[in-house]
């Protein structure tokens, strides 16, 4: 097998606003956010802001 590498990034899912939404916040890549209307799909939508966000910097935070 393959020596892999991975990068974990840690992850603030929000839904203090009671509205039902959450919204996702990265510490670790600055001004990237996403949301869901709840939590399953906020979890699902957190790949698509990492996806769009990483190739912007030249070194991964």
């Amino acid at each position: 097998m393959k020596n892999l590498n991975y990068v974990i990034y840690p992850t603030i899912f929000d839904n203090t606003n009671n509205n039902g939404y959450y919204t996702v916040t990265f510490p670790d890549i600055p001004d990237t956010v996403s949301q869901g209307k709840n939590l399953t799909d906020a979890m699902k939508e957190t790949a698509d802001a990492i996806a769009v966000a990483l190739p912007d910097y030249a070194i991964y935070p």
